[in-house]
């Protein structure tokens, strides 16, 4: 078993991203800064070079399924969460904290508003808050 010393660690981290062909294997996307040279902090074996957001995640998720105890297997939760995001919930109300683009934009012209001097300004705005309310 080797065993790295810190100053081989950057040689070794390009090695392996350029045997990744430069993408990270978690998000499939190129890793184009900040590098990170993953391991198991069980076991300590070097596992592959990560984004370090996706490193981040990685060491979250895995503390989060010890909080499971032994019971959850994360492979099956995993597929269970990619099966519950494909499904369409389009037929269920909208949740009463969602705002829609048109709400959003409402609440952006009330402010603006509130904000403005002039009264054909102020006519302006109602008059686009009111469209948008009728839509």
């Amino acid at each position: 078993m080797k065993k790295l010393k810190q100053k081989e660690l950057k040689e070794y981290r390009e090695k392996k991203l350029e045997a990744q062909s430069g993408i990270c294997p978690i998000c499939s996307m190129p890793i184009d800064s900040d590098p990170v040279l993953d391991h198991d902090h069980v076991d300590g074996y070097c596992r592959d070079v990560l984004h370090r957001h996706c490193n981040a995640i990685e060491g979250k998720l895995a503390n989060w399924f010890k909080s499971f105890g032994k019971d959850v297997d994360p492979d099956t939760l995993f597929e269970g969460l990619k099966q519950y995001r494909k499904k369409d919930f389009s037929d269920n109300p909208l949740h009463f904290k969602h705002k829609t683009e048109n709400e959003k934009q409402i609440r952006v012209l009330k402010r603006r508003l509130r904000k403005a001097k002039r009264d054909s300004t102020k006519d302006r705005i109602k008059n686009q808050i009111k469209e948008l309310q009728d839509e």
